[in-house]
């Protein structure tokens, strides 16, 4: 039992969407560090789609950050993901700024239904622990139907395996733009569907959650591919445990 001056913590499940919220500076393309991860973005799309234009689609694209550094790199972008919230502010915001990427509240699963064909596919800012085997498997195999021949598609992730040996499984402390303080920790591995767990906890507001985060790393993200017949499939290390991997339809 967790408790704070007497009173037990309030227990809100498994919902990552609380992990989103208290960090949702970086996920907001108008804030400093939305802005900076911006930037970011546009200096390895521009490095990893150099000759590439046309229309892009942007999987799990959150409030727009991927979906604007691609417009900035002349694409005609149209962003997807789950939550209703961050398409709501990614639709007022291009209102605002008169740009014309537009946004949708779809899965990975449900590309095909927007009934258009891309030269580029990209999963930016380390989506793929929401995705289980299944589900990148079918992403995968999706994008390579709404893909022009010689399209691209591009994965920015985490190699969580190397992250869960190297130093993942300690206490770590993060701060939102509030300076509220969010603990979490290693709580369980489960090896029968490649996922682990860890217990988020944010003092303050005397609240919990889990959350459910499934394992990729470079040697299997480049398994699927293959198995969906993407090639010259290629992986960069960018730093520390951070990758792209790219290839061709």
């Amino acid at each position: 039992m967790i408790l704070k001056g007497g009173y037990m913590f309030k227990d809100k499940g498994t919902d990552m969407t609380l992990h989103y919220k208290f960090k949702q500076q970086i996920y907001n393309p108008e804030t400093l560090s939305g802005k900076f991860r911006m930037k970011r973005f546009v200096r390895i799309l521009g490095e990893y789609l150099a000759g590439k234009k046309g229309k892009a689609l942007d999987v799990g694209c959150g409030m727009g950050v991927a979906t604007f550094a691609l417009e900035k790199l002349g694409f005609k972008p149209v962003g997807i993901d789950t939550s209703k919230t961050f398409i709501g502010k990614a639709k007022d915001l291009a209102t605002k700024k008169k740009l014309i990427s537009k946004f949708y509240v779809k899965k990975a699963t449900e590309i095909e239904s927007l009934k258009e064909v891309f030269n580029t596919v990209v999963f930016m800012g380390n989506p793929l622990p929401h995705f289980s085997m299944d589900e990148l498997d079918t992403a995968i195999r999706k994008s390579w139907n709404v893909l022009n021949i010689d399209g691209i598609i591009l994965f920015h992730y985490m190699d969580w395996v190397e992250r869960l040996f190297s130093s993942y499984q300690r206490v770590l402390v993060e701060k939102n733009q509030e300076n509220e303080v969010m603990l979490s920790y290693h709580s369980m591995l489960d090896t029968t569907s490649g996922a682990f767990e860890r217990l988020f906890v944010i003092p303050e507001r005397g609240e919990f959650f889990k959350g459910r985060f499934y394992i990729w790393s470079p040697w299997l993200l480049e398994y699927l591919l293959k198995k969906n017949r993407f090639k010259k499939i290629e992986s960069d290390n960018l730093e520390g445990s951070l990758w792209i991997t790219k290839a061709t339809r």
